[in-house]
């Protein structure tokens, strides 16, 4: 019995001892909560870490709570704010021409040209781009492949180098009415 006792005792005293409240027998003690909560539109800024906590609320889903930096949440508005005026989806395009060096930006531009002559009653968009370090030719927006397909057959013999690619490109009108009727009043 004594036995029992004494390893009761060895193995239970340090876990009552132990398990105090008290951070004094510590020998590095937790340091004191220094950060400051400011609130403002929905969105709590931490700026200790420097994130943004977003408390999105959906009554079907129940509640998020995400932690962002500061940096990353203002490049996302800016963003929104640059994508609302110039919105785009995934698609197609047929590239003419992409090259860089000396003399691309007028390469490029002579081959857009050249399509525009030898192709006038093309209705696609045509347009030169430069990402960095190349300049592009580009024609069509397009949202499925079969659509730039369709036109890449038609070019092929002239542009054999032509090809289609995936790409960023602007909302087409939902209905061809919409651009006549923008284009009528342009005129008026």
């Amino acid at each position: 019995m004594s036995r029992l006792i004494f390893f009761v005792s060895v193995f239970m005293m340090p876990l009552v001892i132990f398990s105090q409240e008290n951070n004094a027998w510590k020998s590095f003690p937790a340091a004191p909560d220094t950060n400051t909560v400011k609130t403002g539109e929905g969105i709590l800024t931490d700026t200790l870490s420097n994130t943004v906590e977003k408390a999105l609320e959906d009554s079907t889903r129940g509640h998020l709570k995400s932690n962002v930096p500061i940096k990353v949440q203002e490049l996302n508005e800016i963003y929104t704010e640059q994508s609302k005026n110039k919105p785009q989806i995934k698609g197609y395009t047929v590239l003419l021409y992409s090259g860089s060096g000396a003399n691309s930006k007028l390469k490029a531009r002579n081959i857009l040209l050249e399509f525009n002559e030898k192709f006038p009653d093309c209705n696609s968009a045509s347009h030169l781009t430069w990402k960095s370090p190349n300049y592009e030719v580009r024609i069509g927006d397009y949202r499925t492949k079969l659509e730039a397909e369709r036109l890449l057959q038609k070019i092929k013999e002239e542009f054999p180098t032509a090809f289609v690619k995936k790409a960023m490109i602007e909302l087409p009108a939902l209905r061809p009415e919409e651009e006549s009727e923008s284009e009528e009043l342009e005129e008026k």
